[in-house]
């Protein structure tokens, strides 16, 4: 999940506004490291750059909420490592 924002989202908050089921659930978490992922591999060019498109910094945050997403443990499973059958998943 990404924004533009004044000041910061608190996505776990924003989340909890929504009722997922286990397959839902895993689903966001796979997609939202994903994006935090990719992101960060785009953040990375920027600061090669001359003239940085982004403030100095954003790449390291970006790491950091990336190694978040990674090490986090998911709150709708109980553990860092909820497993999801592959059908369940394609389901």
């Amino acid at each position: 999940m990404g924004s533009w924002v004044d000041g910061p989202l608190d996505v776990d908050a924003f989340l909890d506004r929504f009722v997922l089921t286990a397959v839902e659930a895993a689903r966001l978490r796979d997609c939202r490291r994903l994006l935090a992922l990719v992101w960060l591999f785009l953040l990375s060019f920027d600061e090669e750059r001359d003239h940085p498109r982004n403030p100095p910094g954003t790449t390291t945050r970006q790491a950091r909420r990336l190694t978040a997403l990674l090490t986090a443990p998911d709150p709708r499973q109980g553990s860092a490592r909820a497993t999801v059958s592959a059908a369940e998943y394609d389901g």
